[in-house]
C-alpha cells in the first residue's frame, strides 16, 4: 500500500538529510501509529536509533511486530506526555516527529512541551496534521464529534475521541514560544490526488504528486481557502 502524498514527501526528505550524517542518529516518534514511515527509514540507515510512543494498544502492538527484526527501534505503549511514560527526563533526540497526530491531541501545550524537552539543541521538530476531519466530515457524527472538540466541551472528550481543527499560528506559535525556530510550512494531500492514488497505486504518480504539491502550494497564500485544497499540513522547525 502507498503513503500518502504528505508521507511519502517527508519520508524522502528524511532520507535526504539522514544521507548526509553519517554518525547515529535519534528518532523520537509521538504517535507512531503502524509505524509506516519509521520502517522504511530503518531499512535503508541502520545507524538509526528510533523510539515510537503509540497510545492505542492494538497499534502498539501492530507497530512492535512490524520493527521487531530491528534491535535499534522500541515502541511505548503510553500517551505521548503521560507523567509515567519511561523516556527519562534528560534523554534527548535529534529529530522529533508527529505524523497526522496532532489533531487528536486534546493537550497540545503538554504535548509540544514533551517534544521539546525531549529534543536536543540544534536538532528537529516535523508535525504533519490533517484537517479532513474537520473540512470535510464525512458523516453527521464526524460533524458532532469536530464541532463538540473545537468548543467548551472539549475539556470532557476522552483522549481516542479528538479530531478537531488545528490552527497553523498556534502550532508556529507553541513551538516558537519553546524555543524553535520555524523554517518552513508545506502543505499536502489534495482530496482528488488522494481518490486518484486509491484508484491506481501508482508508484510514480504518488512521486509525481509528493514532489509537485508543496512547490504549487507554495505560490498561494496561507489560509483557510489553502487548507481546503491542501488539507495536510507540515510544520518544519528546529530547536535554538
Amino acid at each position: 500500500m502507498l503513503l500518502k502524498p504528505s508521507k511519502h514527501f517527508i519520508l524522502q526528505e528524511l532520507k535526504q538529510q539522514l544521507t548526509d550524517r553519517p554518525e547515529p542518529i535519534s528518532i523520537l516518534e509521538l504517535g507512531a501509529g503502524k509505524a509506516d514511515v519509521i520502517a522504511q527509514l530503518l531499512s535503508d540507515f541502520p545507524n538509526i536509533s528510533y523510539t515510537g510512543i503509540e497510545p492505542d494498544p492494538k497499534t502498539s502492538a501492530y507497530a512492535k511486530g512490524r520493527l521487531s527484526s530491528f534491535t535499534n527501534a522500541r515502541i511505548i505503549n503510553k500517551l505521548a506526555y503521560d507523567s509515567q511514560n519511561p523516556i527519562t527526563q534528560d534523554t534527548q533526540f535529534d529529530f522529533g516527529i508527529s505524523l497526522s497526530v496532532l489533531e487528536h491531541v486534546k493537550d497540545l501545550n503538554s504535548f509540544f512541551d514533551f517534544a521539546s524537552k525531549h529534543t536536543k539543541s540544534g536538532g528537529y521538530n516535523i508535525h504533519l496534521y490533517d484537517l479532513g476531519h474537520s473540512l470535510y466530515p464525512s458523516t453527521i457524527k464526524e460533524r458532532i464529534q469536530v464541532a463538540l472538540c473545537d468548543s467548551f466541551f472539549r475539556q470532557y472528550i476522552p483522549e481516542h475521541k479528538i479530531a478537531g481543527y488545528v490552527s497553523l499560528d498556534d502550532v508556529k506559535s507553541k513551538l516558537t514560544n519553546r524555543g524553535f525556530t520555524v523554517e518552513k510550512v508545506t502543505y499536502h494531500n489534495m482530496p482528488n490526488n488522494i481518490s486518484l492514488l486509491k484508484q491506481t497505486n501508482d508508484a510514480d504518480q504518488l512521486q509525481a504528486i509528493a514532489t509537485q504539491e508543496p512547490i504549487f502550494a507554495e505560490k498561494l497564500p496561507d489560509g483557510l481557502a489553502k487548507e481546503k485544497l491542501f488539507p495536510s499540513v507540515c510544520v518544519w522547525a528546529v530547536k535554538n
